[in-house]
C-alpha cells in the first residue's frame, strides 16, 4: 500500500497486521457491534484484498476508521465508517485531510459518512458538509 503513504496522521493497515493486533481486532469487533450496517470481518477484510476497502489508524492504533469505495451513478463515493477511538476531535482537521488526499488520488466525487450525535454535526457542517439525515429502525 505504499501508494498511500504518507498521511499526515491516518496510516492504512494491511491484513496481515491487523491478524497480529488484538488490539485493534478488538476495536475493529466494537465498532462492528454498535453499527448494524457494518460490513463483517470477512467483508473488510476481503475488501481491503480487492482494494476497496482501508482500514486506518491514527496514533499508531488510538484510533481507526474504515473507507470503503462505491461506484454509484452519480459518482465515485467513499464511505467512512466505523470511526473508534480516542483523540478523534483532537486530531480531525489531521484525519479529514488525510481523507480528503485519499480520496483525491482514487478520483472520488463524494465522501460520505454518518454521525451519531448532533453536535458532531455541527462540526463537519463547519467544515463544508451538507447534513442529510438518515433514520435506521430495525424490521422485526
Amino acid at each position: 500500500m505504499s501508494e498511500l503513504e504518507p498521511f499526515k496522521i491516518l496510516r492504512p493497515v494491511h491484513y496481515v497486521e491487523l491478524d497480529q493486533r488484538e488490539d485493534l481486532k478488538r476495536m475493529l469487533a466494537e465498532s462492528m457491534e454498535n453499527d448494524p450496517l457494518s460490513l463483517s470481518i470477512e467483508e473488510l477484510l476481503d475488501g481491503i484484498d480487492s482494494r476497496e476497502c482501508v482500514l486506518w489508524i491514527w496514533q499508531e492504533g488510538q484510533g481507526m476508521l474504515i473507507t470503503e469505495v462505491k461506484d454509484l451513478p452519480a459518482g465515485r463515493v467513499l464511505y467512512v465508517t466505523n470511526v473508534r477511538g480516542e483523540g478523534y476531535l483532537q486530531h480531525l482537521a489531521e484525519i479529514d485531510a488525510d481523507v480528503e488526499s485519499y480520496a483525491k488520488t482514487i478520483g472520488v466525487r463524494y465522501l460520505v459518512g454518518e454521525v451519531a450525535s448532533l453536535g458532531l454535526l455541527k462540526v463537519y457542517e463547519k467544515r463544508g458538509a451538507r447534513a442529510f439525515h438518515r433514520v435506521l429502525r430495525e424490521v422485526k
